[in-house]
């Protein structure tokens, strides 16, 4: 653990190992003994080998429903729409990480060549 100060950029990485049902975790985290704008660079380890399918079903179920929430909190008028007995893709609410390459490349795609000019760029 160490102590990134103000500006100082973090690194962030969730990867999972589903044959140990190990995942390894790189992140950051603001704490009250921390100054203002400093955060803890933490690596942690998070084992889910003594935990049944069931459970961790569950458990990416709630995290999921925490998602949807968000959703239907944004609709204007919830009554329009049948909320009641719904059923949902997991794969709709999964978070998928992408370095800013990859950010930067889906932002790109969405513009027209002559948009792309018009920041002086061309497509390769």
């Amino acid at each position: 653990m160490r102590t990134l100060l103000k500006g100082e950029t973090s690194n962030k990485s969730t990867v999972a190992n589903p044959d140990s049902l190990q995942v390894e975790c790189n992140h950051a985290t603001v704490h009250p003994t921390l100054s203002e704008g400093e955060r803890f660079q933490l690596a942690w380890s998070v084992d889910f080998s003594n935990v049944s399918q069931q459970q961790i079903l569950e458990f990416a179920a709630e995290s999921v429903i925490i998602k949807i929430r968000r959703v239907l909190a944004k609709d204007s008028n919830p009554q329009d729409k049948d909320w009641d007995n719904a059923s949902f893709d997991a794969q709709e609410f999964v978070t998928v990480r992408a370095s800013k390459t990859e950010k930067l490349a889906k932002a790109l795609a969405t513009f027209s060549d002559e948009e792309l000019a018009a920041l002086g760029l061309t497509r390769s």
